[in-house]
């Protein structure tokens, strides 16, 4: 092995070179820290004003002061944020946070976007958009000390590792003169080993002294240290997997040129399409709607104020600029289904702050959707209610008015026969008011008055409200049947009387000039639920009333006598058991039939029932009745 004497003083002359070159570098990195310091100022609350903006824009677009307040009150949880406040474009606070009252509140108005460095206090404003339309602006203060804490003390620890840098470098040096040619050729051999066995061409070993064993020592607990944070990566990376895979919203990565990276099994759910079908295959206009896109490009295009492509640019055009993109979108489903998402886009960067592709995370809103839709029409119903009640109320009110005023004429007068009719008047307004209110009152406690649930027999329920019903349907000359395979289910007793005594009532009552009235209660199970029915053929109920019957107040007969709740108090009653009501008619003549299904478990074995009697048909045979006239 070639011998090298002048090893020592290469290696020397190395380490005064590194010295030169690291206190060249920590100046760099002084004057670097200096300009770099308004970036990493914005950069610390930048965080805190993306996650703000997630829940702002709504608020501030319907000025809901009270509710932009409770937004800024989720900064307690970040101590680096002294204070913030959102305002309108005009400069008009529509909502402050402090964390110390004890100090004055710093002066808020209009002011352009960016970072604003006075005195030791560090301000960030920006823009609250809605559809890219400026509506407000969220401004955040915070201190220099809080955000760049290590700034003050860089100089220190600069001239520390400087001095200590030279003290190093005269013991190494101190070292490197005692002989050092062996131990680098020891390490040079285990090197060469290292080679030889994944197949590398060695290196000629370089013969040295000793002294530099520990050299060795240190290599191999480099060795064991990489191979556990290797370990550590990879948990962490199985950790992040299982983040996302077990993520509810939809969650769909992209790289700068639109192709799909990353695709949840949320996104699999939701749009139907396998990972591996689409992950560097396909973008995510497969399941954009076109029309979307295009009305997009045209809306970014006239905010630009220049062109936008209709394709992935309309995704890419905000978040390119450091903007959250959250707005409505409509995926198509594989099946063809269109859903509606709420889909927030933001850029993916990595350490050194380069752009490296998007990320978008989508919300299904279809059941936030179909609660907005049930809370208009449970709105619109209420508004009718109202309006009904206060009319029907004051009707029997303003009869006891007039008819009481009579009575006082009569009293004065000595007409003592007529004030018997005008009392009868009176006491026939009074019950209808008091049928009306007991009516209400039981509306009102159908879902608020609960009976314990057990098991019910249906049949058993059936034939005790046709017991109620006795007198009329005799008088009428019903037949009544009942199938004597109904079903038991879990459910509430009380509440499932009142539904078929109100079916069976109102099929007797609405029976018409009928010759040979009928009735018939029984269920289907050949369906994908159970669905239990009272069937007539009396006198039918057009289509176009088929769904207001359920309604308020709702009848079709005015003249007839009831309050027109007994509908809506069943479908209520339905609907609170997790079931749902529809009445089935081809018109007048040919009959009912009021179907509803229920939530609740079903308890025995469902045998398939006898299919009921078409109403229309006279010449259909029928079960034998349990009831009638």
């Amino acid at each position: 092995m070639a011998r090298q004497p002048s090893i020592s003083r290469k290696l020397t002359l190395m380490l005064w070179g590194a010295s030169l070159v690291m206190f060249a570098g920590g100046g760099a990195a002084w004057v670097w820290h200096q300009q770099t310091a308004p970036r990493r100022l914005e950069a610390a609350l930048e965080p805190y004003a993306q996650l703000l903006s997630i829940s702002l824009p709504r608020v501030v677009g319907m000025r809901a002061t009270n509710q932009v307040t409770e937004i800024l009150v989720a900064l307690r949880a970040a101590p680096a944020v002294m204070e913030a406040a959102v305002t309108d474009m005009q400069g008009r606070p529509l909502g402050v946070y402090r964390s110390r009252f004890e100090a004055p509140p710093r002066p808020v108005g209009f002011q352009p976007e960016g970072l604003y460095v006075t005195e030791g206090d560090v301000r960030l404003v920006r823009d609250i958009r809605v559809d890219g339309q400026a509506v407000g602006q969220l401004h955040l203060w915070s201190r220099v000390a809080l955000l760049d804490s290590g700034a003050k003390n860089f100089s220190h620890v600069f001239v520390g590792m400087g001095g200590l840098l030279l003290v190093l470098t005269f013991w190494q040096t101190w070292r490197v003169r005692r002989a050092v040619i062996e131990p680098i050729a020891a390490l040079t051999a285990k090197v060469d080993n290292i080679i030889e066995k994944t197949g590398l061409q060695p290196v000629e070993p370089v013969k040295m002294e000793d002294e530099l064993e520990r050299l060795d020592a240190h290599v191999e607990q480099m060795h064991q240290a990489l191979a556990q944070r290797q370990k550590e990566l990879q948990a962490a990376n199985d950790f992040l997997k299982a983040v996302l895979d077990n993520a509810a919203p939809a969650i769909i990565s992209v790289n700068l040129q639109g192709t799909i990276t990353g695709f949840n099994p949320a996104a699999e759910r939701l749009l139907g399409y396998k990972a591996e079908e689409v992950v560097n295959r396909r973008t995510p206009l497969l399941f954009h709607d076109s029309a979307e896109i295009k009305e997009r490009a045209e809306e970014l295009s006239r905010l630009m104020g220049q062109p936008v492509s209709e394709d992935m640019e309309v995704f890419f055009c905000l978040p390119r600029r450091g903007q959250t993109d959250a707005r409505e979108w409509t995926y198509i489903c594989r099946d063809g289904r269109r859903v509606t998402v709420w889909l927030a886009l933001n850029p993916l960067v990595d350490a050194q702050g380069q752009l490296k592709g998007y990320v978008g995370i989508a919300e299904d809103l279809t059941e936030r959707k179909q609660q907005e839709q049930e809370l208009r029409r449970k709105n619109e119903e209420m508004e009718r209610f109202i309006y009904t009640v206060s009319h029907d109320l004051k009707s029997p009110l303003v009869t006891i008015k007039g008819f009481v005023g009579e009575l006082l004429h009569a009293l004065e007068e000595k007409r003592y026969d007529q004030m018997a009719g005008d009392l009868k008047r009176v006491a026939a307004a009074t019950d209808k008011m008091s049928e009306l209110l007991n009516d209400l009152l039981e509306l009102s406690r159908v879902g608020r008055v609960k009976y314990p649930a057990t098991e019910v027999s249906l049949e058993h329920v059936a034939r005790e409200a046709l017991m109620a019903l006795e007198g009329v349907v005799r008088e009428g000359g019903v037949e009544v049947i009942i199938q004597p395979d109904l079903p038991k289910v879990f459910a509430d007793r009380h509440r499932l009387f009142e539904v078929y005594l109100n079916l069976m009532e109102n099929a007797v009552k609405f029976m018409g000039p009928q010759p040979s009235p009928r009735v018939i209660v029984g269920w289907e199970s050949g369906k994908p639920e159970p669905v239990f029915f009272v069937q007539d053929n009396g006198i039918g109920v057009p289509p176009a009333y088929q769904e207001t019957i359920f309604g308020l107040f709702n009848k079709l007969d005015n003249e007839s006598p009831g309050t027109g709740l007994g509908l809506a108090i069943v479908r209520r009653i339905i609907e609170v058991h997790g079931g749902r009501i529809w009445v089935e008619s081809e018109g007048r003549g040919c009959g009912s039939r009021f179907c509803f299904t229920l939530g609740g478990e079903v308890l025995m074995s469902l045998s398939k029932p006898a299919s009921s009697t078409e109403m229309c048909d006279e010449s259909a045979s029928s079960p034998h009745p349990v009831g009638g006239g």
